[in-house]
This record gives structure tokens, sequence and C-alpha cells, in this order.
């Protein structure tokens, strides 16, 4: 089990609803795909603080790997949040807003912008692809 991912080292649970997916293992939908471990997108959250000029805080959990689309959990007030950002860092110093859209919880997030992007896949990629023999 993947219970490393339910909690950050400084003690801040994260939501149920991320740990309902990591805890079922669904990890991963082409092209996008959940962290392995908690820090392992630090530097786009690193970015992310970096390049919104309101200086919101958050937790990235999830990647879109063919571009640098990120989503993240927003911490506010040393807890962390239902709500998702989605985000685009410039990983440039600009005055561009990134965030490209905000969602009530993870659910919304990957009804609104992960299962399409998926069905968008589906129309270019082999699903043979994806199994390991």
């Amino acid at each position: 089990m993947n219970a490393h991912l339910f909690k950050t080292t400084n003690g801040l649970l994260l939501p149920n609803a991320f740990r309902w997916f990591v805890g079922q293992n669904l990890v991963s939908f082409e092209p996008w795909h959940f962290c392995s471990q908690l820090d392992e997108f630090a530097f786009a959250t690193q970015r992310f603080q970096l390049e919104n000029p309101a200086k919101r805080e958050l937790i990235t959990i999830l990647r879109r790997h063919d571009r640098d689309d990120f989503a993240g959990f927003e911490i506010k007030d040393n807890q962390i949040c239902e709500n998702v950002i989605y985000y685009h860092p410039s990983f440039h110093n600009t005055q561009w807003n990134i965030i490209c859209g905000e969602y009530k919880n993870l659910f919304a997030f990957v009804q609104k912008v992960v299962l399409p992007d998926m069905e968008e896949w589906t129309s270019t990629e082999n699903a043979e692809e994806y199994f390991n023999d």
C-alpha cells in the first residue's frame, strides 16, 4: 500500500479523495499521473509559489507528462484543502496567470480535465501499447 502518500512529512493529511485513488492504485490516467512520492513534483510546487502573484500555496500531486501541466491541493492555514488548482508554470519570471483552472475537489478535476484528456488520447494511442506481456 502507498500509505506514505497519505501524510506530508510535517504531518498534514492529504484529502480522502486522494487517499482513495492511491489506496486503490488508481494513479495513472494517460496522459496524467499521480505522484509516487509527495515530493516528486516539488520543483513544480516551487515554481508555482514563485510565479503566482497571490502567493498561494499548494502541494502538487498530478502531472500531465507530455506538457508542463500540474495540479495540486491548495494549502491554507497550514491545512491541505479539498480544492484542486490546475496550473502551467512558465519556468520564467513572467506576469501571466499560470492558473489554468480551479476545481472544488479531486473528483471534479478528474471529471473535467483528466477524463477528457484520456478520451482525446484514445484517438491517437493504441491501447495494446500499455499492456505488459
